[in-house]
């Protein structure tokens, strides 16, 4: 049987989004979002000098929070959440000379361990604390704002959007990595 002529210059072509490489894509995200992410929140009065470095909770801390504020009979129970949100969520204090400047650990500058919303930020900022706890140490950071419950409440609500990856999801879109919107016709 005689070979077609033609058959040797036949060439497969292969479709230009292969479904490995979609994968591997996806993959790659995945292992550079599972690395412990963070973000910092700026406490108010500091001109961006000082900050919140916060890092995801974890379901368990998540938990005990929410059925603590369930359980709570307190008018200030969100409040209290808030800031209990807050606390657990961060990993160090960071400080910086200027906006566009790198943050560094506070604890670094004092030659020690991270510091947290904790007794060793008290005596380095030279804090007034009424009660040494963890939230009244919180209170005293956002002191300089005209109302510190209210600052806290916002850094929190900052804190739940960005650990939610809403905002993320919004940066993403805006520099044009996600689908662009339908147009309206």
């Amino acid at each position: 049987m005689a070979e077609d002529p033609h058959e040797a210059d036949t060439v497969i072509i292969a479709p230009p989004h292969q479904p490995s490489s979609l994968l591997d894509a996806l993959r790659a995200r995945r292992t550079e979002m599972a690395e412990e992410q963070t973000t910092e929140l700026l406490i108010p009065g500091y001109h961006g000098m000082l900050g919140l470095r916060v890092g995801p909770l974890t379901g368990r801390e998540q938990s005990r929070l929410t059925n603590r504020m369930a359980q709570s009979k307190s008018p200030d129970r969100e409040a209290t959440y808030n800031a209990d949100t807050l606390i657990t969520a961060t990993r160090e204090i960071v400080v910086r000379d200027a906006e566009d400047q790198p943050w560094q650990s506070l604890g670094s500058l004092n030659g020690g361990d991270p510091v947290g919303v904790d007794d060793r930020l008290i005596e380095l900022l030279a804090l007034e604390v009424p009660a040494r706890t963890a939230r009244a140490t919180l209170r005293a950071l956002f002191g300089m704002a005209p109302s510190p419950d209210i600052a806290i409440n916002l850094a929190s609500a900052e804190y739940i959007t960005w650990a939610g990856g809403v905002s993320e999801d919004i940066d993403t879109e805006y520099v044009g990595e996600s689908r662009s919107a339908p147009k309206s016709g």
